[in-house]
């Protein structure tokens, strides 16, 4: 009983974490002053219509959960960072479709 306690502490802790102050740490700093290439290298990877899949089966996955986070799942949040999600992966699909990118 206390070690779900713990874990249940430990979740809402890391969930009220306030991110927004928190840097792009995983960028090198060069790739901080211009991010277009990995944007670039980003697309050539993935496939647009891969990533449409991916975040639909992500926002699936987080509207039907039920487990022992489920309480901790807002699914209206889900769908909306979803679409949000989607929004910047089209913009970013056209953007370094229409922008040369010098690597």
């Amino acid at each position: 009983m206390k070690k779900n306690y713990q874990m249940k502490r430990a979740v809402k802790i890391c969930l009220t974490i306030q991110t927004e102050h928190i840097p792009a740490n995983n960028l090198l700093e060069e790739e901080i002053k211009n991010p277009l290439p990995i944007i670039k290298e980003f697309y050539l990877k993935f496939d647009i219509t891969y990533l449409r899949h991916e975040l639909l089966d992500f926002v699936d996955a987080a509207v039907c959960y039920r487990g022992f986070f489920e309480d901790k799942i807002d699914p209206l949040g889900a769908v909306n960072l979803y679409a949000h999600l989607l929004c910047l992966v089209e913009a970013g699909y056209i953007n370094q479709k229409n922008t040369k990118v010098d690597s």
